[in-house]
């Protein structure tokens, strides 16, 4: 599941079962429980960084798992102090 990719005090808007937005992991994870494994992926169209290299954005395309496009998406990403980059908006 794509929380794993969500800073703590990440926001998310959307869910299958929901348009509202989510605010944390634990939210997050919440909204997308009775999602199955493997029901969405994503594809990166646009990405570009900050020149300060600490914020970062992504825009592409979600499929379905038999690979019918869902619509788009648009991420902000944040680097953390231990250099990984989760998102802080989705």
């Amino acid at each position: 599941m794509h929380v794993v990719y969500a800073a703590p005090t990440a926001a998310q808007s959307g869910s299958a079962a929901s348009v509202g937005w989510e605010f944390g992991r634990a939210a997050i994870f919440a909204a997308h429980a009775s999602e199955p494994l493997g029901t969405f992926s994503w594809t990166p169209v646009i990405a570009h960084a900050s020149p300060s290299g600490d914020l970062a954005f992504t825009v592409g395309w979600v499929f379905n798992a038999a690979g019918q496009t869902l619509g788009k998406y648009f991420s902000v990403w944040q680097k953390q102090q231990t250099g990984e980059w989760l998102y802080v908006v989705d």
